[in-house]
């Protein structure tokens, strides 16, 4: 093996997130009789993205969601008071840890690599929502352990969020730490920061060369491949 201890995203790597996210606010707007389609999905995505980024930076934390996730997109004054629209916004939580959609390579990879290294989930994601769809899609018992930067009160990109991983689970050599991952800010730069391999994974879309990157695959077969060498 070329990697003993394996740092795994969750959206976008092991779960269809844009799926999920579609799903989870299609859901909650007809319950509540407002309308959707692909221009609020479109103008939701890039508000949320902004606020993700955010989080990363530490700017807002998971917490801020709640009152920050529907702003300036939907009518406030709709709502019977600020309580009533703070459930609205976290009944979207709701939604979102029932929809456990995950890629079709995920569940090979976690088989073929579960006993031969150590496997870690490493998510900035909400986690009540991380928690629920890993145990409903049975992928919570491949992993090590799991951490989430609402727990332990770090994210993704810090350095800080890793060496805190290294102390909890005594690792010390790093050469043998591989992180995978979507996102160039949070888990590629992460990668970076803590000083190990990084793995991104790009899905339906043409690979560009990106420094933050030591691989690159389109599907996780190939990482399989990429952490068994020498097998």
């Amino acid at each position: 093996m070329k990697f003993d201890h394996i740092f795994i995203d969750i959206d976008d790597t092991l779960f269809d997130f844009s799926k999920a996210e579609r799903a989870s606010l299609e859901n909650l707007f007809n319950k509540h009789g407002l309308p959707f389609d692909d221009e609020f999905l479109a103008k939701y995505r890039k508000h949320n993205l902004k606020l993700w980024q955010n989080i990363e930076r530490g700017i807002y934390t998971t917490a801020d969601l709640s009152e920050l996730r529907f702003d300036t997109l939907v009518d406030k004054e709709r709502f019977d008071s600020h309580e009533e629209y703070l459930r609205f916004s976290n009944g979207y939580i709701d939604e979102l840890a029932c929809c456990p959609f995950v890629f079709d390579d995920a569940k090979p990879m976690l088989d073929k690599l579960y006993g031969k290294c150590n496997m870690y989930i490493v998510t900035n994601g909400v986690t009540r929502v991380q928690y629920n769809r890993l145990k409903a899609s049975g992928f919570d018992k491949y992993f090590k352990k799991i951490f989430i930067s609402e727990e332990i009160g770090l994210q993704k990109p810090l350095k800080k969020f890793f060496e805190y991983i290294f102390r909890e689970e005594n690792i010390t050599d790093k050469s043998r730490c591989i992180i995978l991952g979507d996102s160039l800010t949070s888990d590629m730069q992460g990668g970076r920061n803590a000083g190990i391999t990084t793995c991104r994974i790009v899905r339906n879309k043409k690979i560009e060369p990106n420094s933050l990157c030591d691989y690159q695959i389109t599907g996780l077969d190939e990482f399989v491949s990429l952490v068994m060498q020498g097998e």
